[in-house]
């Protein structure tokens, strides 16, 4: 919605007759150059939501950082593509890397760990790894000092 590839999602249809209207949480977005109009508001802002969708057809998104409520909500109001399950399954990283598998696209190996056994056990099966949380933007997730891993996954690394 917002950054360079928002830009040429934003300045494409222009190109061929079409009114494009950019909902970004950042001032002076690169999309917000390559528009007929900005909305600057908070993801979570309903009103500027609303706002955003009596002034549209339909919607997309360029990148996964935005929250599923977000494009839940905006798609009550008109139709967004790709969906919010589409958007939840890319924001989980478990989750994606079992839908690419499933369709046949070679990922990482990876294991789920939901506790320290797990940890344990998956670290002697795969000897190197990467630890990640299981879910991308943790932005807020992080600030939070307080705040405990949940959930996470392993990546693979080969030599």
């Amino acid at each position: 919605m917002a950054d360079n590839w928002g830009a040429w999602l934003a300045l494409q249809p222009i190109k061929w007759g079409f009114r494009t209207v950019v909902f970004t949480d950042q001032e002076n977005s690169p999309a917000s150059f390559a528009t007929n109009q900005t909305i600057v508001a908070d993801y979570s802002d309903e009103k500027a939501l609303k706002k955003f969708a009596d002034l549209i057809d339909v919607a997309t998104f360029e990148f996964e950082n935005i929250p599923v409520k977000t494009v839940e909500f905006l798609s009550s109001l008109k139709p967004v593509f790709p969906n919010a399950e589409v958007l939840k399954t890319t924001q989980h990283r478990i989750l994606e890397k079992t839908f690419l598998n499933s369709i046949g696209v070679k990922t990482a190996d990876f294991a789920e760990i939901k506790s320290l056994e797990d940890l344990q056990k998956n670290l002697k099966n795969f000897k190197k790894a990467i630890l990640k949380d299981e879910v991308k933007d943790l932005e807020k997730f992080y600030q939070n000092p307080r705040a405990k891993i949940h959930m996470a996954h392993i990546n693979i690394i080969r030599k």
